[in-house]
């Protein structure tokens, strides 16, 4: 209004003054007969002009559609809100059904209404409702006073909205550019900023849409081809959950830098297959185990599968050993690569229920390449840390004082909550420390720790009197177990001071080396 009362001043006080006006506006009400050739001559029509209608409606469909969502999404950045697409689509379909029925104009979802609306102060669908019948009433009654309004106030109401159609996170690259900021991901964003508006400009607004489209396909791909690898670390870096006599753990702390583990995320697809190829080209000459960790990997493709099994063929030319951790032939991981026509049965992969155990392989294969092997493996019960530093008469008594019990694969020797009676030493076979997952959780076990011969466990609950804080079961048949009671250990504390002192000393330097292996663990978790 303000520009219109500033026109009319121009035109009266100063004539001279050219000032081009929007000119001749014809009012164009519907017509309800608009389709009513159709009924006469239809075919006809349709053999004349099928083909162009129905690319005119499909290019009008693609860009509307597209214009739409684009619109809305930039209304959602200023309302804070969330938009249905799909029903907004919806409703502008039926809308379109209509207009086309009555001859008029293709309908879209337009920021320049929904902006001016807002900054007028409309925030509820009664101002969306009162500001059609205004445009309607204006569209039929007020012509002659629209034709009147100066073309340079519509031209600085266009370049006021165009400004405000700039898009929040385009103004933050700017900003972050202004200020100094000049990082490779900032510029790249600003590039593709940049393309879509020049191409826009020149060749308008689909070739916009379809170069923005593009760009953005190129950025998706780019970013997953470079996420992929999330993590890559040694296992001397992160050793398994399996604790190792002192002299096996003394043969296997250099050799576990011989193994590999690469954590993977996100989707292996046919964008970021070739990075596995990448990956196998970095390992070391000195490398024989690579273990690759897909418990993070959401979904596998055909070149996924294809790229992995690749991945084995490079690796075994150079000697190297592929373990894949989270992979097993009843998973999802382990039934997609199988319908691609990979892991199958003597097809010589090894496949293992997460990254601990195939871990665990990598160092047990580890070992008996060395000649060392841990199946089979029996310890004398003094020879076992326990008894370490024992003169021959304490260790004769803690021996008399011990109880032998003989376990089968599967078999509990505690659970979760028991009372703490008393301290263990395997000296054949495995006892792993579990929790068992409830069946809402999956129902899966969850291995906290595993002993070898030699090693003692079960001292916390007899230390600090509390319950047991997970179950412990037999690895193997014929596991042996050697139980020294609570109630023992407590009288040695006042009978036979000494044994019970170096007994907690020793009790003691264990728990010590259990923890330097988790707090190692938990600094490379952490890094």
């Amino acid at each position: 209004l303000g520009g219109l009362l500033a026109g009319e001043a121009v035109r009266r006080w100063w004539p001279a003054v050219h000032l081009p006006s929007l000119g001749t506006l014809l009012p164009i009400l519907p017509a309800p007969d608009a389709l009513a050739p159709l009924w006469t001559d239809a075919v006809a029509l349709l053999s004349r002009h099928g083909r162009d209608l129905a690319v005119t409606a499909l290019l009008l469909a693609l860009i509307g559609g597209l214009e739409s969502v684009l619109s809305m999404a930039a209304i959602d950045q200023l309302t804070n809100g969330r938009t249905d697409p799909n029903r907004e689509l919806l409703a502008l379909s039926v809308a379109n059904l209509a207009s086309g029925a009555l001859g008029g104009m293709p309908l879209v979802y337009l920021r320049l209404r929904a902006i001016t609306t807002l900054n007028s102060g409309g925030r509820s669908p009664r101002a969306v409702a009162v500001a059609s019948v205004a445009m309607a009433l204006a569209a039929v009654f007020a012509l002659p006073v629209i034709e009147r309004v100066p073309a340079a106030v519509l031209a600085g109401i266009v370049l006021t909205l165009g400004l405000a159609l700039v898009d929040r996170w385009t103004r933050q690259l700017i900003d972050r550019w202004r200020a100094g900021e000049a990082t490779a991901d900032l510029r790249f964003s600003l590039l593709i900023v940049a393309v879509v508006c020049g191409v826009t400009l020149v060749w308008g607004f689909v070739a916009g849409v379809g170069a923005g489209t593009l760009l953005a396909m190129v950025v998706f791909i780019r970013t997953l081809n470079h996420s992929l690898l999330r993590n890559r670390f040694t296992v001397a870096e992160i050793p398994s959950r399996r604790v190792y006599p002192a002299s096996l753990e003394a043969l296997l702390k250099p050799l576990r830098a011989q193994a590999e583990v690469i954590e993977l995320e996100g989707a292996l697809f046919f964008g970021n297959a070739d990075r596995l190829a990448t990956e196998a080209d970095r390992v070391r000459p000195d490398l024989a185990y690579l273990i690759v960790d897909f418990r993070r990997v959401t979904t596998i493709d055909a070149s996924g599968a294809v790229g992995l099994a690749q991945l084995k063929e490079r690796l075994g030319r150079r000697g190297v050993a592929l373990l894949l951790a989270g992979v097993t032939r009843d998973n999802r991981h382990g039934g997609a690569l199988q319908a691609h026509g990979v892991f199958r049965d003597g097809a010589g992969w090894d496949g293992f229920a997460d990254a601990d155990h195939a871990i665990e392989a990598a160092e047990m294969r580890l070992l008996q390449r060395a000649g060392h092997a841990l199946e089979g493996l029996s310890v004398e019960l003094p020879q076992c840390a326990l008894f370490e530093a024992l003169l021959p008469s304490q260790r004769d008594r803690l021996l008399s004082l011990m109880k032998e019990r003989r376990l089968q694969a599967g078999e509990r020797l505690f659970a979760q909550g028991d009372a703490g009676s008393g301290l263990f030493v395997v000296t054949s076979g495995s006892v792993s420390v579990v929790h068992h997952a409830s069946a809402q959780d999956g129902g899966h076990r969850q291995r906290f720790i595993s002993f070898s011969p030699g090693m003692t466990f079960g001292e916390t609950a007899v230390l600090d009197g509390g319950g047991r804080t997970a179950d412990a079961v037999a690895d193997v048949d014929g596991t042996v177990v050697h139980e020294l009671p609570a109630a023992q250990l407590r009288i040695l504390r006042f009978g036979d001071p000494d044994l019970a002192a170096q007994l907690y000393r020793n009790l003691a330097l264990h728990l010590s080396e259990r923890l330097r292996g988790a707090a190692a663990a938990w600094r490379r978790a952490a890094a």
